[in-house]
């Protein structure tokens, strides 16, 4: 018969120097599910849609619009800036204006040499060569700015040598915002300022364009104008896209032959 198990009396209470057991640890449940558990939400944070593509298919506007609105709300945009110029590219009238706009509030501009130079524009991706440009200053009616000529070619220019531009002369005449029937060029508006007089009052004077897409290949050139007089639209105003009280933005698209 075996002997009788001793007592051993109640527990004994932990030493008070020992840290007591809280929070997670006391579970029991194993380090690497906890920091499993931990990775989960920033696992889901990097899930984004993909825009599935097929060859010959159809650019996937919708698919491509969703990512670019998951991506900017966790903050890359770096990765959102090239999704928008595809997406600037959409045969939709509608998605390319809104990728224009897009672009302009992100930031994005094809900068354009100082008055007087003439040069060539960054590529657009995608793109082996650029847009050449001719900068100007302009004068007209109590209205003084800037334009730009954009050309597709220019002949007799090596496109690997930099062009030194001289000062030109200001031009008498506001800038046409359109295409020549001869030589092709865009005659481009990219700034007006009213000084004085009954011009300064008319709301479209005082103005800044921002060319957002320049792309050579396609001869697409879209520009977002902000009008930055102050003044209250009148009733012969069209209505524009998102309107920014006082402020105003304009979509303008060109294309070169």
């Amino acid at each position: 018969m075996s002997s009788p198990r001793p007592f051993r009396g109640p527990r004994a209470a932990p030493h008070p120097s020992s840290p007591p057991r809280c929070g997670l640890a006391a579970t029991g449940v194993p380090l690497s599910a906890l920091l499993l558990l931990l990775a989960l939400p920033a696992r889901a944070q990097d899930t984004c849609p993909e825009a599935p593509e097929h060859p010959g298919a159809p650019l996937p506007t919708r698919a491509l619009s969703e990512r670019v609105r998951c991506l900017e709300a966790q903050g890359r945009l770096e990765e959102v800036v090239p999704l928008l110029q595809r997406l600037a590219a959409a045969p939709a009238a509608s998605v390319r204006e809104r990728a224009y706009l897009h672009l302009y509030r992100l930031g994005q501009e094809v900068a354009l040499p100082a008055e007087g130079e003439v040069g060539e524009l960054t590529p657009a991706p995608g793109c082996p060569r650029g847009l050449w440009v001719d900068r100007y200053a302009w004068t007209e009616s109590g209205v003084e700015g800037s334009g730009a000529l954009l050309f597709g070619l220019v002949p007799d220019v090596d496109a690997g040598t930099d062009v030194d531009g001289e000062p030109a002369p200001v031009e008498t005449g506001r800038p046409d915002d359109r295409v020549s029937e001869v030589g092709g060029a865009l005659d481009l508006l990219v700034s007006s300022t009213a000084r004085q007089g009954p011009a300064a009052q008319v709301r479209g004077e005082d103005t800044q364009c921002t060319v957002v897409v320049a792309d050579a290949c396609s001869g697409r050139v879209a520009v977002v104008c902000e009008d930055r007089s102050g003044l209250p639209p009148s009733e012969e105003d069209v209505a524009l896209p998102f309107p920014l009280p006082p402020e105003r933005l304009e979509v303008k698209e060109f294309l070169l032959p």
